[in-house]
This record gives C-alpha cells, sequence and structure tokens, in this order.
C-alpha cells in the first residue's frame, strides 16, 4: 500500500517537474519571438520618427532582452542537468 502510494506521488512529481521545464521553453521561445518582431525589427528600421535616441534606447532594450534570453537559456540548462 506504502509502495503504491509513493510511486503514484512519483508520477505526480515527475511530470510537474517536466511541465515546469516545458513552460520554461515555451516562455523562452515566446520571448525570443518577441525580441525579434518588435525590438529587432524596429532598430533597423531606418525611417524611424524618433531619430537617434530612438535608436539608442531599442538597442539598450534589445541588449537587456538578449541578455535575459541567454540567462533563461542558461537556467534551462541547468534545470535539464538537474532533472537527469
Amino acid at each position: 500500500m506504502v509502495k503504491s502510494i509513493e510511486f503514484i506521488l512519483g508520477i505526480f512529481s515527475n511530470t510537474a517537474s517536466y511541465l515546469r521545464l516545458w513552460a520554461l521553453s515555451l516562455s523562452h521561445m515566446e520571448l525570443t519571438d518577441v525580441m525579434y518582431s518588435y525590438i529587432l525589427k524596429k532598430a533597423y528600421n531606418t525611417e524611424s520618427k524618433y531619430g537617434f535616441v530612438g535608436l539608442i534606447s531599442v538597442l539598450i532594450l534589445a541588449q537587456i532582452t538578449i541578455g535575459l534570453l541567454v540567462v533563461m537559456g542558461t537556467l534551462e540548462c541547468m534545470l535539464h542537468s538537474l532533472r537527469l
């Protein structure tokens, strides 16, 4: 009886762990898509009405976003290695 309960709790624990990893992967993918579509396209737009200040602010925001993506990728790799 105890082994059955332990087995069922282990199944739920493993499923929750993999779902957390999957959610982190999905958020990493979505953040990459947002970064590309909203930030990098605006940074490379030559007809911007904000001029030099707008370009600098978009590039700073792009660097922050790329840093966040690197941190999320590292966290994802670390969690996968801990899981295995």
